[in-house]
């Protein structure tokens, strides 16, 4: 030990000089074997991925859809709406993997990047508790926001997934509005906020910097096809009953659910 004592300093730098080595040769087995592209990074504030991937789910799934994104100073915002299991929350993740992937020096699972200078990102994904601090899933839920809009940035992408659904859904639908309009005005930051509040859609047209966008599917024969596809303006069914069916509930459950879902509808309708 004695004799070991001497030359730490030097196996802490050869330590480290692997380390760097065994990231580098894993960045560069990453990107040959799994056709990764090398990312350019621009002044301006912009980020366009052309068909990017996740670079864990296309591993699973060798038929992975690819999507575009295209956020830039003008138009920097994104409304996300589409069914359950449509793909929302995974477009929303691979645009975060994607930045993070450029900023530390890998290629990136798309067949083009270009990403501005990007300072943070924030996310909000997911339910949680926290029964130790006595915090409920949507106090938590609203503690992980506040913290993500008192210090985003106009060069931070805020990953925002189904904000403001552990309440009721006109208080929901209110907090989601206006957290969308805080950080559309006062803090200008890129913003990906996949809802199924569909009134949050409206924003898109008293906003030039937010744009509506869906993951598309298929209604065939009682039988709902996702395509996983982004296309251009909303989608308001969500399907949910359907998702249900396929987790196994029983058919009564469904039927009376099924049938629940038309009158809370037409009574809808008619309060309109």
């Amino acid at each position: 030990l004695n004799l070991i004592k001497e030359y730490t300093l030097k196996i802490q730098q050869n330590s480290h000089c692997i380390s760097q080595i065994d990231i580098l040769n894993s960045f560069a087995i990453n990107a040959i074997e799994n056709n990764w592209i090398e990312p350019t990074f621009v002044e301006e504030e912009k980020i366009e991925i052309l068909k990017g991937r996740h670079p864990i789910l296309e591993k699973k799934n060798k038929e992975f859809i690819k999507n575009d994104i295209k956020l830039e100073n003008n138009k920097k915002s994104l409304i996300i709406t589409g069914p359950n299991m449509g793909g929302k929350s995974t477009y929303i993740r691979q645009t975060g993997i994607i930045v993070i992937l450029a900023y530390i020096g890998s290629y990136v699972p798309a067949e083009k990047a270009i990403i501005g200078q990007i300072d943070k990102i924030f996310t909000r994904m997911g339910s949680s508790d926290n029964i130790s601090e006595g915090y409920s899933t949507f106090m938590k839920e609203m503690l992980d926001t506040a913290y993500i809009i008192l210090n985003a940035t106009s060069k931070s992408l805020v990953l925002l997934d189904e904000t403001g659904k552990g309440t009721n859904i006109n208080d929901g639908i209110s907090i989601a509005w206006s957290i969308m309009e805080y950080l559309l005005q006062k803090t200008n930051s890129y913003n990906l906020f996949s809802t199924h509040y569909y009134e949050l859609v409206k924003l898109c047209k008293n906003n030039k910097n937010l744009s509506c966008i869906y993951l598309h599917s298929l209604k065939i024969q009682n039988k709902i096809k996702f395509l996983y596809e982004v296309k251009e303006g909303y989608k308001k069914q969500s399907y949910g009953i359907y998702i249900a069916k396929l987790a196994g509930f029983p058919t009564q459950i469904i039927i009376k659910a099924k049938k629940k879902l038309k009158k809370l509808t037409k009574k809808n309708e008619n309060t309109k």
